[in-house]
């Protein structure tokens, strides 16, 4: 889908006296930071809330935010109409932008910000965005969105389809990971879990989970287990999610090991305080 002196042993470099434990101990002490936030913010990803589309040349880029495919809407007044939202980057200059949904169209200007309504009906509807430069180069988006004429439902109960990658710190991708998305119990109904494989390049998607408040953990061996909770805005989204890896084992180090590495410290510490 991250971490006094002057009893102390000394050692002398060049005519200088730096504190040999100190330095450990800062050491040692800026690791463990590192570590802790990595734990603490692994496994946040930001969600992406945007589709776009370039004319064949590429000197005309699309992007919308709203609708996005396959969304839902739910409308309770009439005429039931949509938002488009989206900007446009056309160096050429911007000759006219068009938003039509079946019959209807609407004449949406030449700025690079979009922002018109466009009425709708219920059930699917498929949205077209056309944006035109001043060379006659376009860009086009289809956007699927289905609408209910009816007020929304409560947010416990909205399904939600959420796609991404699950990477490691470096980018990599991970397969074969876990990913378990699961919602509040909301009166009466039991949490409901659902979960995915990522596949080779790390992506998984999760259908119809219930709620917009979800719980998500991800889990792979060799990897630290993460959980977050995340607050959708849509009920179709984009999240990646990523992963730390955990320490390697030792062989042999068992709990007699682990009690003579105390007793260890426990010396180093008193050999520090001389």
């Amino acid at each position: 889908m991250m971490r006094k002196i002057s009893k102390n042993t000394m050692i002398q470099d060049k005519g200088r006296h730096q504190p040999l434990c100190s330095i450990k101990s800062a050491l040692f002490a800026i690791a463990v930071t590192f570590l802790i936030a990595l734990t603490l913010f692994s496994g946040i990803g930001a969600a992406t809330l945007s589709q776009t589309a370039t004319s064949p040349n590429g000197s005309v880029k699309l992007t919308i935010m709203q609708p996005l495919g396959e969304d839902e809407a739910w409308i309770d007044i009439a005429p039931p109409n949509a938002v488009v939202l989206g900007e446009v980057s056309a160096p050429a200059g911007i000759r006219n932008i068009t938003i039509r949904n079946g019959a209807d169209e609407v004449i949406c200007g030449n700025e690079p910000t979009i922002a018109c309504d466009i009425p709708v009906s219920e059930g699917e509807n498929t949205i077209i965005v056309t944006v035109t430069d001043n060379l006659g180069n376009q860009a086009v988006k289809a956007l699927n969105l289905t609408v209910h004429l009816s007020i929304p439902p409560p947010t416990q109960l909205m399904a939600v389809t959420v796609s991404g990658r699950v990477t490691d710190l470096r980018g990599t991708p991970v397969p074969g990971a876990l990913v378990k998305f699961e919602s509040e119990p909301f009166e009466g109904f039991p949490p409901y879990n659902v979960t995915n494989i990522t596949a080779a390049d790390g992506s998984y998607i999760i259908k119809k989970a219930r709620g917009l408040h979800q719980t998500i953990s991800v889990e792979k061996e060799g990897y630290l287990p993460t959980r977050t909770i995340v607050i959708f805005e849509r009920t179709r989204d984009e999240l990646d999610l990523e992963l730390v890896p955990s320490l390697p084992s030792v062989p042999g180090f068992d709990m007699p090991v682990c009690f003579a590495a105390f007793l260890g410290a426990i010396f180093l510490g008193w050999f520090c305080r001389k």
